[in-house]
């Protein structure tokens, strides 16, 4: 039976690969020969090609589907010229706001490349707690994750950003830290592929340093290899994820044993990426909102970033700042069709206005330095409670009322909240916090927050 079965998982792997290549042109063809060398040559040749193991940050954009069909396309055609191949480790990055559209779309392309029943592939999941495997139903039973969900929001207060920076650099510290259990493992990888250009790349590589030397003045972060960076950049993610606790210094740096991952660039593979790309309609890009080409569409949240910008906008608005403030029980934003989103499929944290518009204010840092004007903005018949909003913050007895408010306009519970009004954070962390808040998830540099 169980050869029977391997025959069958055979043809069934010969089938898929032929498939990929009918829809390959030419030069995407001679692409995939000149991967192949590559990885043999990395893998140090074609004895050792079967303990090879590639991991592969996969986002839902054109370039990142293109490079995962022809690493398969490589793997399925050095198993049938060798009878052994390498494996893959494929590391999708979850966001706060991934819509049912963008898992739908990761499905099919995984079920067109027939990854989920082949011993050769492993698909991973990395949330903000790290990597579980990735399973598509999961999403749709699950209850909203609340851990995560005001983890995020922490984030954000703290950060005091705009809105592309509370979706923005720090999800690299996030998958950073994600990933670390993937290259300690003794048989995680060899070598880590990700479809971003070459000059991103470099601009990562220049935002790990200057992250690294705002936390350890008078040092020159030199990275061995990209084992070494993504646990330094998650080093840095523990340091912040503490806060609003009391930070402690935990960037001191330790052994790397066998710090040898290496990074492949594969640039050449994604020059041949055209509109009517064959190889694209297969794996399901057809759309506008697909037609990012850059590597970076994981860390993308059109939807909630363009919520966000909205909102900010209307509260920056001196035009608008006598407008009557926002329902005590606002409802969940739901994601515009228009935006490459259902319009039945809630943001993953199923966060409310009331919540993203207090994400935006930040008024509990500082000890409530925004607070009189978040309230006077968006609450204006909650003036009259002011005395007993601060006395609960300091942790004074209060009205429950006054408590069940401030949780419900947060989203954060009530110890946290405290903690983020008596936050101090030392000068090297807030250097670091306010870097962060400057930068998109592309790491360009945004706009200040208007207050």
């Amino acid at each position: 039976m169980s050869e029977m079965h391997d025959q069958a998982m055979q043809a069934i792997f010969r089938q898929v690969l032929e498939r990929l290549l009918d829809h390959l042109n030419q030069a995407q063809r001679a692409s995939l020969q000149l991967l192949i060398q590559r990885l043999l040559v990395a893998a140090g040749g074609v004895e050792r090609i079967g303990e090879f193991r590639l991991l592969v940050l996969h986002g839902n954009d054109r370039s990142s589907d293109h490079l995962l069909a022809c690493l398969r396309a490589a793997q399925l055609t050095l198993a049938q010229r060798f009878s052994q191949t390498f494996a893959l480790r494929v590391v999708v990055p979850c966001h706060p706001g991934m819509h049912a559209l963008e898992r739908a779309h990761h499905l099919h392309c995984f079920n067109v490349l027939y990854l989920h029943d082949d011993s050769r592939v492993e698909l991973l999941l990395a949330e903000a707690d790290g990597l579980r495997p990735y399973e598509a139903h999961v999403f749709a039973l699950e209850q909203p994750r609340t851990a995560a969900r005001e983890a995020w929001l922490l984030s954000g207060h703290a950060q005091q950003g705009t809105a592309r920076g509370l979706l923005g650099s720090r999800l690299w510290l996030q998958l950073a830290q994600a990933c670390v259990p993937a290259v300690r493992a003794r048989n995680g990888a060899s070598a880590l592929v990700t479809a971003m250009p070459h000059p991103q790349r470099l601009r990562l590589l220049a935002w790990s340093r200057r992250c690294l030397r705002l936390i350890e003045p008078g040092r020159t972060p030199a990275f061995q290899c990209a084992r070494a960076m993504i646990e330094a950049l998650a080093r840095l993610q523990t340091r912040m994820a503490q806060l609003p606790a009391s930070p402690c210094d935990l960037v001191s740096r330790s052994p790397l044993h066998g710090c040898n991952l290496q990074l492949l660039s594969l640039d050449e593979l994604l020059q041949h990426i055209g509109h009517q790309d064959r190889l694209q309609g297969l794996l399901g890009h057809r759309s506008e909102h697909h037609a990012d080409a850059s590597g970076l569409h994981a860390f993308t949240d059109l939807p909630l970033l363009g919520r966000l910008s909205e909102l900010q906008a209307r509260y920056s608005d001196p035009e608008s700042r006598q407008s009557a403030g926002l329902p005590v029980q606002a409802p969940s934003w739901r994601a515009n069709p228009a935006s490459g989103a259902s319009a039945d499929s809630e943001n993953d944290y199923s966060l409310g206005e009331e919540q993203l518009a207090c994400l935006l204010f930040a008024p509990f840092v500082e000890r409530g330095a925004r607070l009189e004007a978040f309230v006077r903005r968006c609450h204006p018949n909650m003036q009259v409670a002011m005395p007993y909003l601060h006395h609960a913050l300091q942790g004074g007895v209060c009205p429950d009322a006054v408590v069940r408010w401030l949780v419900n306009v947060s989203g954060v519970s009530l110890p946290r909240l405290q903690r983020l009004y008596g936050l101090r954070v030392d000068a090297r962390t807030l250097c670091l916090q306010r870097h962060l808040a400057k930068r998109d998830a592309r790491l360009r540099l945004v706009q200040p927050a208007a207050r």
